[in-house]
């Protein structure tokens, strides 16, 4: 039954009319004695109400917060996810350009070793990894790769391929850089996220449906959402398409997810699980500025309009396409300083689209290699169902050139 809240003037009146209607009292109005004790318990009654009703609220799982959601998640047998740190094993490329190791200046202070600990980070500082144990090399050696693990738990750390390319080693002819986008760091879920996940626990505990299915999969660090494909290899088949926090998926995270799935899979039942068809998206496009734009901020805007579309790409959902005009869209609303985007067809430098896809995969000396082939989209491109667009990149095993820059924007 439902609490019905009064306010203490409607107390105040219902109580003060009761008591002329059924006792002795007919002086009920303000300033006697009457009216004021009357509305001093009315006003603590009525807080009484608030105060029941917000303990009442904290019962159910649609109303509840905090620690009393925590309480109605550990009845339940379901925790709340809490925050962790992204990790990658093997990820962190240290590397030279010309000649090898031994030939860097100063080499000799490293001792031949990575050491555990080096903290690899941003340009500007703001994500910071470290190493995780010591990482060997020979002076002939050209490249190495460490396994790197964030300093700060949360989603906040987790970075996109080629982005952690400072460190703090005292040899500054070494470069670095992560090869693979690193994605498993999580945020303590929200109120929202846990209700969400509560709500869904008795259904779950059946096993064999839909929502158990999605709901272990979405357990998963890393997980933003899944797509179901019943029947996939024919009856008693079906496949999970795994959408990451981050563009690219990571393969322990598709692990896990089969792990979790598999135990609430019925028996007899194949399931497979699978990253999103990658379409990778490539740019080349010049901006028109207004005569009274100086050089310096038309440096500032290209890097904005790059950010821009980065962001706009890489966060396209699953199964949706690209259209020309939306890009030419976003790039001069990034600035009013942006009068145009040459996109003239008779024109050398009108803006190029590329479409990279996934075509066969091989395996050479047990890696499995996606080819990817480049193709111009001369418009627009319309998805199949498990397309994921993203800014092109090294991903599958498929590897451009160093220095390979997806977004290419130029000025007048």
């Amino acid at each position: 039954m439902p609490i019905i809240l009064k306010d203490p003037n409607d107390l105040n009146t219902e109580t003060l009319a009761f008591l002329q209607n059924s006792s002795q009292v007919t002086n009920i109005s303000k300033g006697t004695v009457v009216a004021a004790i009357t509305g001093a318990v009315n006003a603590v009654l009525a807080q009484s109400y608030d105060d029941l009703t917000s303990t009442v609220a904290e019962t159910y799982i649609s109303t509840a917060s905090g620690t009393s959601l925590d309480f109605l998640g550990a009845m339940l047998g379901v925790p709340r996810g809490g925050s962790s740190l992204a990790t990658r094993n093997n990820v962190q490329q240290f590397y030279v350009i010309t000649g090898n190791f031994g030939s860097v200046p100063g080499i000799g202070a490293l001792g031949n070793t990575i050491p555990g600990g080096t903290v690899v980070q941003t340009q500007d500082g703001s994500i910071q990894y470290q190493t995780v144990g010591d990482v060997h090399f020979n002076n002939t050696d050209t490249q190495v790769f460490a396994t790197v693990r964030a300093l700060v738990p949360g989603a906040a750390s987790n970075v996109g391929i080629n982005i952690l390319t400072a460190h703090t080693l005292p040899v500054a002819g070494i470069l670095t850089t992560n090869i693979s986008a690193i994605s498993d760091g999580t945020n303590t879920q929200t109120d929202t996220e846990y209700r969400f996940v509560l709500s869904k626990a008795v259904t779950a505990a059946e096993a064999g449906n839909e929502i158990s299915i999605r709901l272990a999969a979405l357990s998963v660090q890393g997980v933003s959402d899944v797509l179901i494909v019943p029947f996939f290899y024919g009856v008693g088949t079906y496949s999970i398409v795994v959408v990451g926090t981050t563009p690219i998926v990571a393969d322990n995270t598709l692990t896990n997810v089969l792990g979790l799935v598999q135990q609430v899979t019925s028996l007899g039942e194949f399931v497979t699980v699978r990253p999103p068809r990658y379409i990778g998206v490539e740019i080349a496009a010049k901006l028109i500025f207004t005569k009274n734009t100086i050089e310096s901020d038309k440096v500032l805007i290209m890097g904005q309009v790059t950010d821009a579309l980065f962001d706009y790409i890489n966060n396209i959902p699953l199964g949706q396409g690209l259209i020309r005009d939306q890009i030419i869209a976003k790039i001069l609303n990034v600035s009013s300083e942006i009068l145009d985007v040459d996109d003239d067809p008779t024109s050398t430098t009108n803006m190029q689209i590329s479409i990279w896809s996934p075509t066969t995969t091989d395996i050479v000396n047990n890696i499995e290699t996606t080819n990817r082939i480049k193709q111009a989209l001369p418009l627009n491109y319309t998805a199949f169902f498990d397309d994921k667009l993203i800014v092109e990149q090294n991903v599958q095993g498929f590897q451009h050139a160093i220095g390979y820059s997806p977004i290419n924007i130029t000025a007048n």
